[in-house]
């Protein structure tokens, strides 16, 4: 499976070349502190949502998926690198709609509908942390077969 299909063949670089960098790309995220940052997410809006955090979420901020350090890493060296990629396709959905979600947890708290943030809280963020986590190790993966 050929990962850098269209890149290589638009800017004449070779994909063995192309390999060793989207390999230095890779190892500018750390996987590994992604997994446990986007993780660490459930457990501070859990702590928000029950009272037990004095941590102050902004909305619109929250629903950024372009400020976070995996958001960063996406919309950089990710996108140079892995755009033609489906697993860092897959990522670039997931994250954007974590992050919506988690936006969503936190206007529901603001609201005083705390039962409606834990459902999205314990449903769907929940799904879509699980699904961030499973597409930057997929993302690895292929990359490692390459």
């Amino acid at each position: 499976m050929n990962l850098f299909r269209g890149k290589a063949k638009a800017d004449g670089v070779r994909i063995a070349d192309r390999a060793i960098y989207a390999a230095a790309a890779l190892k500018e995220l750390d996987i590994d502190n992604a997994v446990v940052a986007h993780e660490n997410w459930s457990l501070r809006l859990q702590a928000y949502v029950r009272g037990k955090s004095s941590e102050v979420f902004d909305p619109a901020v929250v629903c950024s998926d372009k400020h976070c350090d995996l958001g960063k890493w996406i919309q950089g060296h990710g996108r140079e690198q892995f755009e033609y990629v489906p697993a860092f396709e897959e990522l670039v959905s997931y994250h954007k709609s974590f992050h919506y979600h988690a936006s969503n947890i936190v206007t529901l708290h603001q609201m005083g509908e705390t039962a409606k943030a834990e459902k999205v809280l314990d449903g769907k963020f929940k799904d879509l942390s699980w699904r961030v986590v499973n597409a930057l190790n997929e993302l690895r993966r292929e990359v490692q077969r390459f």
